[in-house]
């Protein structure tokens, strides 16, 4: 018995003997910070503008650190130009942004950045693009600048990842079966399309419509919904 509480006093002593360590983060953690969405005009620096991530300005370090990044990526909160979304697949260091094998961006723990350029004698210009600030909720910031030799518009929104509809897949790889053109329609982007059986969702600069495909050689509209203004 004067054994068994022997070890029962060892065992107490060793479990609450001192102060447990403390063990300090690596880092700090640190919150991106909130940021306004929309899209400015300003003029264009030189034929070098934004050919870096920081040249957007600041970057909350460390926030891409384990971030998955393949996949589609909607723009909300801004009309970004003519593009809703972006597409990304991380190869290393290097990221393909929309399927452009040809001119890689790059990745890393802080920023997504990629930049093209393309232009001739009479004319040039810059689209050049980067993610940052991942937040709690999985969105982040997506800034996205277009300049024409003179003048630049930049645009700020926030990204989130596309979901998708039951076995609905990438839009890749497509081939022309049928195709619609209202008479009444005007000229215009269209930003995406969501199909759910034989219905399909077409969102147009104009607004909502909704089309028939069971005969996917003769798609018919059954209705829409037009917004004020352009989309």
């Amino acid at each position: 018995m004067r054994q068994l509480y022997a070890l029962v006093q060892i065992a107490v002593v060793v479990g609450c003997g001192g102060e447990p360590d403390v063990l300090e983060p690596d880092a700090a953690i640190v919150t991106p910070p909130d940021f306004e969405i929309g899209c400015t005009e300003m003029p264009q620096s030189g034929p070098e503008a934004f050919t870096a991530a920081t040249d957007f300005g600041p970057v909350t370090p460390g926030t891409l650190a384990g971030w998955d990044a393949d996949g589609r990526w909607f723009f909300t909160g801004a009309r970004v130009g003519g593009v809703s979304s972006v597409h990304l697949e991380r190869r290393g260091d290097q990221v393909v942004v929309d399927r452009d094998d040809d001119t890689l961006g790059t990745i890393d723990n802080d920023a997504v950045f990629h930049r093209y350029e393309a232009g001739g004698d009479d004319s040039s210009f810059i689209i050049a693009k980067r993610v940052i600030d991942r937040r709690d909720d999985g969105s982040l910031r997506v800034d996205r600048a277009v300049c024409d030799g003179e003048m630049c518009r930049v645009c700020t929104a926030r990204v989130i990842r596309a979901t998708r509809n039951g076995d609905e897949v990438e839009g890749d790889k497509l081939s022309l079966v049928g195709e619609l053109y209202g008479d009444d329609w005007d000229d215009g982007f269209t930003f995406n399309v969501r199909v759910v059986g034989t219905l399909a969702y077409l969102i147009r600069q104009d607004g909502l419509h909704i089309i028939e495909t069971a005969d996917p050689a003769n798609p018919v509209e059954l209705g829409r919904w037009c917004r004020t203004g352009d989309g």
